[in-house]
């Protein structure tokens, strides 16, 4: 658990910003069987000159195009929109193809787990305004019956969310799942838990407890927990002995972490963590973390 402390511990480097205007609207239509998305986007006071993406949104969008059809070109990670003319929306496609062997190493990707949830990374297909721009974004996805959505982003109904000024350019994850969301406060925050496995020795609620122990601890221990939301992806591993053997934070828009844990992980295994290899690593970095938690 002492490594899930410190990646909560992380999240204090966010602030919640509040604004009730909305300069970008996303309708996103998901596919997760075929690994698409169709994206209309649209914004009540024009287009600006340009919009920017991730690097590697290069490799995955297409078909970039205005209202009327007319093609945008999309280069060196920028949308240009020459056309003053060109109206309020655009639209574009995204076809993923998503990692499916080995297991994850690093931060945020667009893999396929367990062969029906879809993680994406949201660097892959979100054209944005620039982090200049400061504009707030509301995003709506639909998708098939039974699969839920998970953001880092505020969220407004069950496939509705609120893109704060504050989005940058950090990589963040949205997951498509067939398992349900469980969602819990801890000091005033919202967390919500999304499951892309399930495990072999606990049930989700064993690991939705795990979870909100971990963020209680954190909530003592810092004497507040300062985000209206964190958003938690728990994926599982097959490598490894560790119970946690991979896990990180993710900035895109809002607190989010996504834990990689052994599929076949115990209660008891879960709870000792805590006196696990881990502890050194919460110890270079967070030593209030390892003497709170790890002793």
């Amino acid at each position: 658990m002492a490594y899930l402390l410190s990646l909560f511990y992380l999240l204090f480097s966010f602030a919640a910003i509040a604004d009730d205007h909305i300069e970008f609207k996303y309708q996103v239509a998901v596919d997760t069987e075929a690994f698409k998305m169709d994206v209309i986007v649209c914004s009540a006071t024009g287009l600006p000159d340009s919009l920017v993406m991730g690097e590697s949104a290069l490799l995955y969008v297409s078909n970039l195009r205005t209202q009327s059809g007319d093609s945008l070109g999309a280069a060196q990670q920028k949308l240009t929109i020459a056309d003053p003319n060109a109206g309020n929306c655009f639209l574009y496609d995204v076809h993923f193809r998503p990692k499916r062997r080995g297991e994850q190493r690093g931060g945020p990707e667009t893999r396929l787990i367990d062969e029906a949830n879809l993680l994406t990374s949201i660097e892959d297909w979100l054209v944005r305004p620039s982090p200049e721009a400061k504009a707030r974004l509301k995003i709506q996805f639909t998708s098939s019956d039974g699969v839920h959505v998970s953001t880092p982003w505020d969220r407004v109904s069950d496939n509705e969310f609120i893109v704060s000024k504050g989005f940058s350019n950090h990589e963040g994850i949205v997951a498509f799942s067939r398992y349900p969301i469980k969602t819990f406060k801890v000091g005033g925050c919202n967390v919500e838990v999304m499951f892309m496995s399930g495990f072999t020795e606990v049930s989700l609620e064993d690991m939705s407890s795990w979870v909100r122990r971990a963020a209680q601890g954190v909530s003592r221990l810092m004497g507040r927990f300062p985000l209206p939301r964190v958003q938690v992806v728990i994926s599982a591993s097959d490598r490894g002995s560790d119970t946690v053997p991979w896990a990180y934070v993710t900035r895109g828009g809002g607190g989010g972490v996504h834990l990689l844990v052994q599929r076949a992980a115990t209660k008891e295994q879960l709870e000792l963590s805590a006196g696990s290899s881990r502890c050194v690593e919460v110890d270079g970095s967070f030593p209030s973390v390892k003497s709170s938690s790890c002793d």
